[in-house]
């Protein structure tokens, strides 16, 4: 059975830096050798690894909820089984009526277990709850077994959206997709 806790700065910060710099470097890796892309503001060289780690620690703020709202408009979790971390996954606002699952996250040595479809399902009933109609998210063309999770639990594909974080030289390699709730 896993588990999953509300990500706070306080709190979390080492595991939310060590895995949203997992993820990051891996989606920069996969873009670099598929499609020989790199991201300008960080290049694959020597540096890459510290670069990325400095670039989370000072973004970690823009995703994570505000510790003042009583009702915030930004989730994000850290999901563990036991006392092992997993994953993680996110949930924004876009406007009143849409949200977006960001970040979705499982561990290289936790995958093939079901976690992904737990996660997804979890963040599905944190946009009910919210009061979203309709869940949007992007991802990677070459994340063929995502893109079947995300298939599978409803989402279809759909033209890019205008709130999208995605830099626009990625664009050609992604897919949007969304769900009516």
């Amino acid at each position: 059975m896993i588990n999953f806790f509300p990500a706070k700065l306080t709190t979390s910060k080492s595991d939310l830096v060590d895995l949203n710099t997992e993820y990051l470097a891996w989606i920069f890796r996969e873009l670099n050798n598929r499609y020989n892309l790199e991201v300008e503001l960080m290049p694959l060289d020597e540096n890459f690894q510290s670069n990325l780690r400095k670039y989370v620690e000072n973004s970690l703020e823009d995703l994570l909820p505000s510790s003042d709202s009583s009702k915030s408009t930004k989730l994000f979790y850290l999901v563990f089984e036991n006392e092992t971390l997993i994953g993680m996954g996110g949930l924004r606002e876009l406007s009143p009526d849409v949200g977006e699952i960001k970040r979705m996250y499982v561990l290289q040595k936790h995958r093939k277990k079901g976690y992904g479809q737990e996660i997804l399902q979890f963040l599905i009933h944190q946009g009910q709850d919210l009061g979203f109609s309709t869940l949007r998210l992007d991802t990677g063309i070459f994340l063929t077994t995502a893109i079947h999770l995300y298939h599978s639990a409803g989402f279809y594909e759909i033209e890019e959206y205008p709130e999208t974080e995605i830099p626009p030289e990625f664009r050609p390699y992604w897919l949007f997709m969304e769900k009516i709730l």
